[in-house]
């Protein structure tokens, strides 16, 4: 993927057939080959993480630690009998479909670790909760003249307020409250930068009442993140209550804050807690609320810029990647 390019080593495997069987058993062995170290982290509960990752914990008894950043099985969880009957005679031989991941699921007690970024997924399936955190070095607040050039190049002026949504545009992240509270607010100098690829969902909401106050910066690499996001006055992540969002809690909370960005955010999953002091909550799909709280910050830029400080120093302080990773190899230091 092109975001993680060179942003660390890692080697790649080519598993074409992975995704049908029988192919995907002999595909499993050479994942398995390729694995090395005293550790292995299976990322997300899905048949070609954790699968392999036990295999080789039976092979030589390396400690298995499972990193859960929401609940992929939630979908499936949704559907009726008779849909997954459906999905069963569909796609029984493809093994990495999501009627897998309940039975990848049952196997996680058979890790020695489970690290969740969010509290729901901890009482669900156990272990700790470890943030994703943020770079506060790399992420921090642009100088004046660079967020004036950053907004020239988008086409914006220092009289726009700037909203930034970072992240791919998908039903359940609530991005269509965003725009209905832009359309309440009836101001014509409200901007809504979106940071990610050009979906399905996002060409059609730039096709809607509000689609000449959005802009679509498209995706951009890991290192230039800090760059976009430094356009933006504040950061709005609305989400929404089903059980993908109830799970997640999404990186660019704690980029925003690394940046000295005041947080707007649904009072999903654990947002309340980590937002609290750092900018706002409303209640999920209130574009009335969402509304007000944006009007409230952009009248009052005292305010505005002291949220923003105060989102920094409590990155700093509890969410940065130093943070982060003592919590992580105290962790892993315990299983030995």
């Amino acid at each position: 993927m092109p975001i993680y390019r060179d942003q660390f080593p890692y080697t790649v495997v080519p598993t074409p057939r992975l995704y049908r069987y029988p192919e995907y058993w002999w595909q499993m062995r050479r994942l398995q080959r390729a694995i090395t170290g005293q550790v292995v982290f299976a990322v997300k509960a899905t048949p070609q993480t954790v699968r392999v990752a036990l295999r080789e914990k039976r092979r030589r008894g390396t400690p298995v630690v499972v990193c859960l950043d929401e609940w992929d099985g939630g979908p499936m969880a949704q559907r009726t009998s008779a849909e997954r009957r459906a999905l069963w005679r569909k796609h029984w031989m493809h093994p990495l479909e999501g009627i897998y991941y309940p039975a990848v699921e049952r196997l996680l007690p058979q890790a020695d670790l489970i690290v969740s970024t969010s509290t729901f997924l901890q009482r669900k399936f156990g272990g700790i909760v470890v943030r994703m955190g943020a770079d506060t070095d790399r992420f921090q607040p642009v100088p004046s003249a660079e967020k004036t050039a950053i907004r020239a190049s988008l086409g914006l002026g220092p009289e726009h307020r700037v909203i930034v949504f970072g992240g791919v545009v998908r039903p359940h992240k609530g991005v269509e409250t965003i725009l209905e509270a832009v359309r309440l607010a009836a101001d014509p100098l409200l901007r809504l930068l979106v940071i990610g690829p050009l979906t399905d969902t996002l060409s059609e909401f730039t096709r809607g009442p509000v689609g000449s106050q959005m802009i679509t910066a498209g995706p951009k690499p890991a290192d230039e993140m800090p760059r976009w996001l430094g356009a933006g006055d504040l950061v709005v992540l609305p989400m929404t209550t089903d059980l993908l969002a109830q799970s997640q809690v999404p990186c660019k909370v704690f980029e925003a804050m690394a940046m000295g960005l005041p947080v707007i955010a649904g009072a999903v999953s654990d947002l309340p807690d980590i937002v609290s002091g750092a900018g706002a909550i409303f209640a999920p799909g209130d574009a009335v609320a969402l509304q007000a709280e944006i009007q409230t910050l952009f009248s009052d830029s005292s305010r505005l810029a002291a949220l923003g400080r105060a989102a920094r120093q409590k990155c700093i302080q509890k969410y940065s990647f130093s943070i982060m990773a003592q919590e992580l190899i105290s962790a892993i230091n315990a299983l030995n």
